[in-house]
């Protein structure tokens, strides 16, 4: 399926991130742009690993580097050292919960797109 879209992803991607920045602050926009804008085209990638076990352990690691990252840049460019130490292990915890429910509502929603959304637009 991805290799028939593959010429839509440059696009796709251009067209999300100008929406964000139009749509979003500055700093809800650089998150945006930096994980959650590009994480629905490598989700198709992801979604052919098999077991489903090694799956979700990538994913989880992929965000996790991406969460340490964001979080490592504000505390070089704000100095906010010992101030982000105490919400560490939260922080991580409701990210990886939130990031879970965010996968899976990508994919409900691409299913209901895909049975319930796309009939309406092909040519009958």
């Amino acid at each position: 399926m991805a290799g028939k879209f593959r010429y839509a992803i440059g696009p796709t991607r251009f067209v999300i991130e100008v929406l964000s920045v139009l749509l979003f602050p500055k700093t809800a926009t650089i998150v945006f742009a930096a994980f959650v804008g590009y994480y629905p085209i490598v989700k198709v990638y992801l979604d052919r690993i098999k077991p489903r076990l090694l799956q979700y352990t990538v994913k989880l690691v992929l965000f996790n580097a991406f969460l340490f990252g964001i979080l490592w840049l504000v505390e070089q460019l704000l100095g906010a050292g010992n101030d982000w130490s105490a919400l560490g292990v939260p922080l991580y915890v409701l990210g990886n919960l939130t990031f879970l429910v965010f996968d899976l509502a990508i994919a409900r929603l691409s299913l209901f797109y895909i049975h319930k959304i796309k009939r309406r637009f092909q040519k009958r």
